[in-house]
């Protein structure tokens, strides 16, 4: 009995462990200054800190400008400090992500100016230095990662024990490297980092925080399978590992996880999604009038109510989670006007594979679920960012700018493209910006520790 026991004790604390963690996601998402979305702000000169005015400054369509060309001098940056509490616990996983574009750059000695750094709890610390052509890591050797100019680059960087890093660039992993052993713990500081170098960067957004490592789970079932082997004697030892076994695959033989995206940085179609256009024929005339800037897609079809112009992407029969797994799709847009009515016109619409669908009608003053005569308000004339997910493709959660703003039904209709988003609406016309749209399944990590604990009571009761 006592063994026994010790196994559901041990299932347990799988259930308490990502809990008992303290976990955090810290973001800046470009609607206003740093230090007026909850980050400290460091700024001064060659004569001390809080000298000058620091960086010229500007936020606009969700992007922080920080010029210092003027003068070399000059530092402004954001950071936050949380003492004792930026490391991920074992099974967690640090990340930090950054859209920036590093448009000049001057400085002694081949300095960096715009930097992205963070101080482990114990010291030890990573700097990289954005330049507009390349990435140096300043405490590593001969570490320097070519980009391409002038254009937004999406960075996102992984360590599981603060002393080693992987470090992605638009989705591709440049470089896996080291921390060094420096003095300043528990910080983590982006923006114009240096007195000695000057540059005009342009930031989309910046997050970071610690998060639950998936991949953990597989270490635990292995000790948990090992622990109840040696504890259960003669022919009951199958009956005990068989659930276990059938949780793994269960929760590992689910349909492949995807994860498709569009980030501004040229046309949709160029982007890797379809596009379909027209007037009263599809394909008639040219579409929306479209341009690509500071990593927006602006629409604009104001000029005639017929026109639509959406992109969209196709996956049949391959659309829905599995079990275990979690449909998502996310997108930040704002709707600067609309004209015509008194429907929407721009809209992001998910389709399932057997085509039940949900539709998200966006306005400027509002979000609409026409298959659920559904009206949420929002604030008008700003970008707002939208999250949907689903575990069984006939009911969802809507998050706006990280609230839980309706939890609603898919309807039945037919089936369709997996997404599509932009204006669509024949009679109305609107102005809408795009940042990023991106669509997915990923795993959904507590549903395999409630397979493991009824794994462990339904062996119990055999």
């Amino acid at each position: 009995m006592m063994r026994w026991l010790f196994v559901l004790v041990a299932v347990l604390g799988v259930l308490v462990m990502p809990a008992g963690a303290e976990e955090y996601w810290i973001t800046y998402e470009g609607n206003d200054l740093p230090e007026n979305e909850g980050w400290e702000r460091h700024w001064g000169n060659d004569e001390g800190a809080h000298e000058g005015d620091g960086a010229i400054r500007t936020v606009e369509n969700g992007i922080l400008t920080m010029d210092s060309m003027y003068d070399l001098r000059v530092y402004d940056y954001a950071c936050r400090y949380l003492y004792g509490e930026v490391d991920p616990d074992p099974g967690e996983l640090f990340v930090a992500e950054w859209r920036v574009y590093v448009e000049d750059w001057v400085g002694y000695h081949g300095a960096p100016d715009s930097r992205v750094g963070v101080c482990s709890d114990d010291g030890w610390l990573l700097a990289l230095g954005l330049f507009p052509d390349h990435v140096e890591s300043q405490f590593e050797d001969d570490v320097n990662v070519p980009i391409t100019p002038d254009v937004f680059h999406d960075y996102r960087l992984l360590s599981w024990d603060m002393h080693a890093y992987e470090l992605y660039i638009d989705g591709a992993l440049a470089h896996v490297g080291s921390f060094w052993e420096g003095t300043l713990p528990s910080k983590f500081f982006w923006g114009d980092g240096v007195s000695g170098a000057a540059s005009l960067a342009h930031w989309d957004y910046v997050h970071f925080g610690v998060v639950p490592e998936p991949s953990a789970l597989w270490l635990f079932v292995a000790g948990l399978t090992a622990c109840v082997l040696r504890t259960v004697r003669g022919s009951n030892r199958q009956v005990v590992f068989l659930p276990v076994l059938a949780c793994v695959l269960a929760a590992s033989a689910t349909a492949e996880p995807y994860w498709i995206t569009y980030e501004g940085n040229d046309l949709p179609e160029n982007e890797g999604w379809e596009r379909m256009w027209g007037d009263e024929h599809p394909y008639e005339g040219d579409g929306a009038i479209r341009t690509v800037a500071d990593g927006i897609l602006t629409m604009d079809t104001r000029f005639d109510t017929g026109v639509y112009d959406y992109a969209y992407v196709e996956r049949p029969g391959q659309t829905d989670p599995g079990p275990n797994e979690l449909f998502v799709v996310e997108w930040r847009a704002l709707i600067v006007e609309e004209v015509g009515g008194p429907t929407w016109d721009s809209s992001a619409w998910v389709t399932s594979d057997d085509g039940w669908q949900v539709v998200m009608g966006l306005r400027p003053h509002e979000v609409v679920s026409p298959c659920e005569s559904l009206s949420i308000p929002i604030e008008p004339g700003v970008f707002h960012e939208y999250r949907l997910t689903s575990s069984d493709m006939r009911t969802y959660e809507l998050y706006i700018d990280s609230e839980l703003a309706r939890a609603g039904d898919f309807c039945e209709l037919l089936p369709g493209p997996t997404l599509m988003w932009g204006p669509g609406t024949d009679g109305v016309s609107s102005l809408s910006q795009w940042d990023y749209v991106r669509v997915g399944v990923v795993p959904e990590p507590a549903s395999c520790f409630l397979c493991l604990l009824a794994c462990a009571i339904r062996s119990r009761r055999r």
